[in-house]
């Protein structure tokens, strides 16, 4: 049973055609026996038995009474020559037209078994696909060609169900990091705002000496820089391409005098402490 439902469609198809021939043939030979018999019924019960035996010498065999009664105008009712002249029709059509209808159910049901199932499968999901469903498997497990269409189709859902993963893994790393950038920007323009405020606030007065307005100037020139560092690491980000990490050394004296500057301007703003311990 297994190796049929898995014939190829064209092998599936003259099984089809052949089995409802060899149907065919033995439902027609079926209806023009019983079509005979009926007319031999029909003419043999308004015959008497004298004209019976002359009908028997004339046409030799029973088979034939119907038509020595048409001859011999043998009288029939009006219902019994309908029925009469339906076995005719039966017997000179059955032939053709059984085989026929045969062949278009064969058809009709190689149609709904072996072409209707897989298409409806596809569909079925595509449109969950076309909805977002991305879990909708097709169930079709045929191995003929229609079988082995749905199997690359479903290897090609679950490829761009992957793909769909993947794309939205990205789209939520890129916001992360969008998120993690906006927030370190934040830090440079605290410590901006805090030397600004300094200095308008002491410059005016004198109240602050030169080599500590040009550290804060030296400060506030590497903080720009750092701005100008995330300006163009966001606009890299803003193309789905592929980024490069550009390394550096930086002395371990250099990055704690930022942390440093940066952190104690920061707490300040806040009103908390704030220390570097080695």
């Amino acid at each position: 049973m297994e190796k049929i439902r898995n014939l190829s469609l064209r092998r599936s198809f003259l099984l089809y055609l052949v089995a409802a021939m060899i149907l065919s043939f033995a439902v027609s030979v079926a209806l023009r026996a019983g079509a005979e018999n009926f007319q031999f019924y029909l003419y043999r019960k308004n015959i008497s038995d004298e004209q019976y035996a002359r009908a028997m010498d004339d046409i030799g065999y029973e088979e034939n009474l119907a038509r020595w009664g048409s001859l011999h105008g043998v009288s029939l009712s009006d219902m019994e020559r309908f029925l009469a002249e339906s076995c005719d029709f039966v017997i000179t059509w059955s032939g053709l037209l059984v085989p026929v209808c045969g062949c278009a159910a064969a058809i009709f049901i190689f149609y709904r078994k072996k072409i209707h199932p897989p298409l409806e499968e596809m569909e079925r999901s595509l449109e969950a696909v076309s909805r977002g469903e991305w879990d909708t498997a097709i169930q079709y497990r045929n191995e003929d060609e229609l079988g082995q269409l749905c199997a690359k189709f479903e290897s090609m859902r679950l490829q761009l169900k992957d793909n769909n993963r993947r794309l939205w893994g990205m789209v939520e790393e890129e916001k992360a990091l969008r998120a993690a950038i906006a927030h370190d920007i934040r830090s440079p323009l605290a410590v901006l705002r805090g030397y600004q405020e300094m200095l308008l606030e002491f410059v005016p007065q004198e109240r602050i000496e030169k080599d500590k307005i040009m550290e804060i100037l030296r400060t506030g020139m590497e903080q720009i820089d750092r701005l100008n560092q995330f300006v163009d690491t966001m606009r890299e980000l803003s193309r789905l391409e592929e980024r490069k990490v550009v390394c550096q050394s930086v002395s371990m004296e250099k990055l704690v005098r930022r942390a440093s500057e940066t952190g104690r301007m920061l707490s300040q703003q806040a009103g908390k402490r704030f220390r570097i311990t080695r």
